[in-house]
């Protein structure tokens, strides 16, 4: 039987397991090559958003470059103008289901609670890679955060704010 506790462990154990080392070893040599690049002065934080497709459990990650106002940065770069970046894309979250069916009704009955521990669960993982790629000298306040989401996570001091607080400078 599926619980929510299996759920998030089984959430987990994809993220990490032998078949994701090449996207979790990817990620980091991602997170290492953007946060070694100099930044635009306005850009004040950065953030990682995260969206997922619930329907084949799959995530994207999004580079946000952002002032202190909650505006993006814009840069003109090689290839015109430049602004948000998908860092990475279809990273599997959740193993394979025997039984689709039962995923998604298991879902519909825990939907609220699940969505919040499904993020926090994925944050931890994306965390966890960031700690790996960041280099000593990169300073930069960084969050990581799900599209609408009304919290983010500083992965610096590893403490979850509100939305509001964040911006509140």
């Amino acid at each position: 039987m599926l619980t929510i506790n299996n759920y998030l462990q089984d959430i987990t154990q994809e993220l990490t397991n032998q078949e994701q080392t090449n996207q979790e070893q990817t990620l980091i040599a991602i997170l290492k090559t953007k946060l070694q690049q100099s930044f635009h002065p306005d850009v004040k934080q950065i953030e990682f958003t995260f969206t997922t497709e619930p329907t084949n459990q799959e995530l994207t990650i999004t580079l946000f470059k952002m002032d202190n106002e909650a505006n993006e940065v814009f840069e003109v770069g090689s290839s015109g103008i430049e602004g948000a970046e998908e860092i990475l894309e279809d990273i599997s979250y959740y193993p394979s289901p025997a039984d689709q069916e039962e995923i998604d009704q298991f879902y519909e009955q825990n939907d609220l609670e699940l969505e919040a521990k499904e993020q926090k669960a994925i944050i931890t993982w994306f965390e966890k890679c960031f700690h790996k790629a960041v280099p000593v000298t990169f300073t930069l306040p960084a969050y990581a955060t799900f599209h609408d989401a009304q919290e983010s996570l500083n992965l610096h001091s590893s403490q979850w704010m509100d939305i509001e607080e964040r911006w509140s400078f």
